[in-house]
């Protein structure tokens, strides 16, 4: 009878303990006009938050347009539009995953660009000119953009955008050595650089055809260097074949 007495005094002790551990949270717990966020369906969570201002939210909604994924339809203009608002409120992946899509879309307008100068009378016909440098100056427009936010993600420490930053600036090292004339030729010996098949690393045909721009060229390795400090392989594959081509054995 003492024992059975004893486990039921244990027993309320527990109770009471429980009781007194909850009850701050009873008033939220039974007020009707508070949501709970466990009962909630996740995209209509990140969808509040992404709307409240947090970043990550921001970032996560972003891709939920693009992939069609937690009841979202496919949408690029949304995805960009979060993407953005995330990368404009310091947000790292987000800046990187935007500056990737503005690499797509800058591509898109260069291939356009190529067409132009490549398959129509472009030199002789007026039209042809405008529609060209129209191509061309909007894929620089948007290449300038994207080259933003890369530099704020590889400034942040995402080894990614350092690589992939360095990565553009190699090429751009090697295009700015050629002027606009000498890039628009039609002839086939300036298609792999006018492509962009060459960066200060490697390139297409094995060789550098000019000796590359100094600062951009400096800029490319250095944030190569940081990439491959953090262990990108990538990154130091590029080091070992840049020091490789110029003879750097050690």
């Amino acid at each position: 009878m003492n024992r059975k007495r004893l486990y039921l005094l244990l027993g309320l002790l527990v109770l009471a303990a429980v009781c007194a551990s909850t009850a701050h949270r009873l008033p939220v717990l039974l007020d009707p006009r508070l949501a709970i966020v466990e009962t909630n369906r996740l995209d209509e969570v990140i969808l509040r938050r992404a709307t409240a201002g947090d970043a990550r939210s921001q970032y996560l909604l972003g891709l939920c347009y693009e992939r069609g994924a937690l009841g979202k339809q496919k949408d690029e203009t949304a995805a960009l539009e979060w993407l953005r608002k995330a990368a404009e409120n310091g947000f790292a992946p987000s800046q990187l995953e935007l500056a990737i899509r503005l690499l797509d879309s800058a591509l898109t307008a260069k291939v356009a660009w190529l067409d132009v100068i490549e398959h129509q009378p472009w030199e002789q016909d007026a039209d042809s000119r405008q529609n060209a440098a129209r191509l061309e100056a909007q894929e620089a427009q948007i290449r300038a953009d994207a080259e933003k936010w890369l530099r704020k993600a590889a400034g942040q420490g995402l080894v990614k955008a350092q690589f992939e930053l360095a990565e553009r600036l190699g090429t751009d090292a090697i295009i700015a050595a050629y002027t606009p004339g000498e890039l628009s030729r039609t002839d086939d010996s300036m298609a792999p650089i006018r492509r962009g098949f060459v960066t200060i690393y490697y390139n297409a045909s094995g060789f550098l055809y000019r000796p590359p721009d100094a600062a951009l060229e400096f800029e490319s390795l250095e944030w190569c260097r940081k990439a491959a400090e953090q262990g990108h392989l990538g990154a130091q594959q590029n080091l070992g074949l840049y020091y490789y081509r110029h003879k750097i054995h050690a």
